[in-house]
């Protein structure tokens, strides 16, 4: 969690937010997409976790994501990130917002 709110204090964005997209998309940092791929944002290529050689790595690339493709265009709330960033699951925008 120190690793995600440095990224967003470097990157300017909601940490509230990008730490609740990680919780959820992790189980709380249980998944194993985050546990062997150092993933903590449930990124994925054609469905397939995408894999990181460290943490740190993991955390620049989902923190990075975050800022240019949602943060920067106006999309700075669950409900606004959502439908992009999981648009299968209609709930995932209250369920980021409960773990805020």
């Amino acid at each position: 969690e120190e690793k995600i709110r440095l990224a967003c204090e470097r990157y300017s964005v909601d940490y509230r937010i990008v730490l609740a997209i990680a919780r959820l998309e992790t189980g709380w940092f249980k998944s194993s997409a985050f546990l062997n791929q150092n993933n903590p944002g449930g990124l994925s290529r054609n469905e397939i976790p995408m894999s990181f050689s460290t943490q740190e790595e993991g955390v620049e690339v989902f923190v990075s994501n975050l800022k240019t493709n949602y943060f920067d265009k106006g999309l700075d709330s669950p409900s606004k990130i959502g439908t992009k960033y999981c648009p299968v699951n209609p709930q995932w925008a209250s369920m980021v917002e409960r773990l805020m």
